[in-house]
């Protein structure tokens, strides 16, 4: 009996067939395996690439931080020898107006200080070099008014007192930047005719004075200094004469002040050589011509005015 037609007919089909798809699956399994090495060799290249760009930002980030240390020391040599540093307003990443204090609370002080203490507009710099992340803005009150070392005449207030918290503050038009602190009064100096805090040791006052530094949404870091001018600290003690510019408003502003030390007094402005006189002397004798100056309702010790203009340094 002849073989049927059809096993041979059947048969021809699947031999191509089977080795056509073997064939298929081969050609198949190398294309993958050629999209597999690129994906790889892509995902290696960009691995490659954001660990370099990581490195880079570290390495920015290192330098800026030198920057900012670098800048920190300048400022400690321009201020006088017993301030305290400078408090900062840290607005990185955040907005310009974050810096505002309180805007409803001080209006008509602030609008006392624009007309004297207005300069250029503060802005955020930015910087493209981390040798630029800093600046330096020095400002002085050219006046033809005397300065005193113990104003006690011109003071609202004289106390002993404790800074206890700080926050610096940009104006609403930003024209000045200022600190402002919370004292807890030790001691008063009480006036015969004067202001008085109700007799309370536990009182505490606002006081400002004029500087601080702010790190700005960029990362830009300036800091304003009031020439001659230094900062008081939180924690320590001082002795503060105060006064109050806007009856409506609870702010002092700083006349001078001393830090009072292992039972000594040191200044924290440097106005002038009269000053020196109070350098290390002991807090009773120092607090003695404070009393008498109170009493008598005098300013004493006039110190020489330095006129000079204001100027930005990098």
């Amino acid at each position: 009996m002849k073989p049927k037609a059809t096993h041979t007919v059947k048969a021809v089909p699947v031999l191509f067939y089977r080795p056509g798809k073997r064939v298929f699956v081969r050609r198949l399994c190398c294309f993958t395996r050629a999209i597999a090495a690129s994906v790889l060799g892509f995902a290696l290249t960009n691995i490659g690439l954001g660990q370099q760009d990581l490195t880079a930002t570290k390495s920015r980030e290192k330098l800026i931080q030198e920057a900012y240390a670098k800048h920190d020391i300048k400022i400690r040599h321009l201020l006088p020898p017993y301030s305290g540093p400078p408090l900062l307003l840290d607005l990185f990443q955040r907005r310009l107006e974050d810096g505002t204090c309180d805007p409803d609370q001080h209006v008509a002080w602030e609008t006392h200080y624009n007309g004297i203490m207005a300069g250029a507009t503060i802005v955020d710099h930015g910087f493209s070099k981390p040798s630029d992340a800093t600046a330096t803005t020095l400002v002085t009150i050219d006046t033809f008014a005397p300065t005193y070392s113990l104003p006690a005449k011109d003071s609202s207030l004289v106390v002993i007192a404790k800074p206890v918290a700080g926050k610096v503050c940009i104006p609403r038009n930003r024209r000045f930047v200022y600190t402002k602190f919370a004292l807890q009064v030790l001691k008063e100096f009480p006036k015969a005719h004067g202001e008085k805090i109700e007799s309370q040791k536990s009182k505490q006052l606002t006081a400002v004075e004029f500087g601080g530094s702010v790190r700005f949404p960029s990362g830009y870091l300036e800091t304003f200094l009031l020439n001659h001018e230094g900062f008081v600290e939180v924690g320590e003690k001082y002795v503060f004469f105060l006064w109050k510019q806007i009856p409506s408003d609870d702010i002092y502003v700083e006349l001078q002040a001393y830090l009072v030390r292992d039972g000594l007094v040191f200044p924290v402005d440097a106005d002038g050589d009269a000053r020196t006189v109070y350098t290390k002397m002991p807090l009773p004798e120092f607090e003695a011509k404070v009393q008498a100056a109170v009493q008598r309702n005098i300013d004493t010790d006039v110190l020489p005015n330095v006129h000079a203009a204001p100027s930005r340094r990098k």
